[in-house]
């Protein structure tokens, strides 16, 4: 019975240091992504395998807006290379003071399995990550190529 009562003070303990464990790596990732943005001449995370799990994990209290691209000569995707300044305008012209919201371009050559991972077809493509907990499930923007 002593056991029983020790539980009910016990776990609510446990649970409240488990929060506290998730939130101090929350803001440890924020920092993360803080500093590679402060890194990168422009407004945005070059995404590749390395940040995938930094950047599009959950739990997430942020957004993220995904570029996937294939820039490379030997793609010759040139809707790609047409949208990528105007990607680059919008996450430039970003108050980066809003730290809920990063930009982030997923280059092929630098990321396949991402693509992979991410079941991306096409390119350009554009992909929304909202805040929140659970499986990586992004909203599509598919665009329209010539």
């Amino acid at each position: 019975m002593k056991i029983i009562n020790s539980f009910k003070y016990i776990v609510p303990l446990f649970s409240l240091f488990i929060w506290n464990v998730f939130a101090l790596s929350d803001k440890e990732k924020s920092a993360k992504l803080d500093e590679l943005i402060a890194k990168s001449s422009d407004n945005f995370i070059n995404l590749n395998e390395k940040y995938y799990d930094l950047l599009l994990n959950t739990p997430r209290d942020y957004h993220t807006i995904l570029l996937a691209t294939a820039t490379s000569p030997q793609f010759r995707c040139e809707p790609c290379r047409e949208l990528l300044p105007e990607f680059l305008n919008v996450a430039n012209s970003w108050d980066s003071k809003d730290k809920r919201v990063y930009f982030a371009i997923l280059d092929y050559h630098n990321g396949k399995n991402v693509f992979k991972q991410l079941k991306i077809q096409n390119v350009p493509n554009i992909l929304y990550f909202k805040p929140g907990e659970g499986a990586v499930k992004p909203e599509f923007y598919d665009l329209p190529r010539k």
